[in-house]
């Protein structure tokens, strides 16, 4: 009966211990994920990065072509060679660190901003540059209607309740970031708990579990720099490309925070230890 007892004991211990493992690791991944979505300046970076792209200058040539023309200020031939001049144009530019730093806010859900608003304050540089390039074009339209064309684009950038996808999906995974950290929190506590009560050395368990906790967050920070690294080795190699790697590379503080603070608990516990010891062995050197 006694060793069915001890055989049980070591299998729950080895299931609470794998248990504990799992909810470490994703209890780091919330962690550092939720960081990541609230960090104006990393994801600003990286949306910088990844509006560099070809890909981003044809998108805003096509949003323009297409509010020109569903406004009736040009036809569609006009409006792709209006489109694409103004993409070429130096104002356009800081438009796409206007536009870029709008969709941050809203991605952040910065209180007091609008964020549909906001992109459209971006875009009016371009109204003027819009206007020549219309007139040269022999296809001149009023102020009036290089607004209604700003407008539209706006319109486009946004989602139809006036809110950007992008807010909406930052905001998505904020929430489900926030449930992953705060559930494997818990299961990782009621884990350790487990293993500590199941343990024959409450204490040394307890340092161990400590100990895992510390060396996974250093574990995953030096990965995290090794990934940003992988992704985007030459600094440079491909927008979307950068873009990720600034996300990788950002944060890693978080869990250099939780490591530090699990190898405290260690330091702690260690102590504790070297003091039961030596206090063991002063009663055991007492005269009886």
């Amino acid at each position: 009966m006694t060793s069915r007892n001890a055989a049980a004991r070591r299998t729950g211990l080895s299931v609470v211990l794998w248990a504990f493992g799992l909810a470490t690791t994703l209890f780091l991944i919330g962690m550092w994920g939720r960081s990541v979505s609230t960090d104006h300046s990393a994801l600003e970076e990286a949306f910088h990065a990844v509006a560099q792209a070809d890909a981003a200058s044809d998108r805003i040539q096509e949003w323009l072509a297409e509010a020109l023309v569903a406004g009736a200020v040009s036809s569609d031939a006009e409006g792709a060679r209006v489109a694409a001049a103004v993409a070429q144009a130096t104002e356009t530019d800081a438009v796409v660190d206007g536009v870029v730093s709008a969709l941050v806010d809203a991605a952040l859900d910065v209180p007091g901003s609008n964020p549909e608003m906001d992109v459209r304050r971006a875009l009016d540089p371009l109204s003027p540059v819009i206007a020549a390039q219309l007139a040269r074009g022999n296809d001149a339209a009023t102020e009036a209607e290089v607004a209604v064309a700003l407008d539209r684009v706006a319109a486009i950038v946004g989602a139809s309740d006036g809110r950007m996808e992008i807010a909406s999906a930052a905001a998505d995974a904020r929430g489900v970031l926030t449930r992953v950290a705060l559930i494997s929190a818990t299961s990782m506590l009621l884990a350790g708990a487990a293993a500590v009560a199941l343990a024959d050395d409450r204490m040394r368990m307890a340092r161990s579990l400590a100990l895992k906790l510390a060396v996974s967050g250093f574990t995953f920070a030096v990965v995290l720099r090794l990934g940003a690294w992988a992704v985007d080795p030459s600094g440079g190699r491909a927008p979307i490309a950068a873009g990720g790697a600034v996300l990788l590379r950002s944060n890693g503080g978080v869990l250099l925070v939780i490591a530090g603070l699990g190898l405290a608990v260690v330091g702690a516990l260690s102590a504790a230890l070297v003091f039961r010891v030596r206090r063991r062995r002063t009663l055991g050197m007492a005269p009886g």
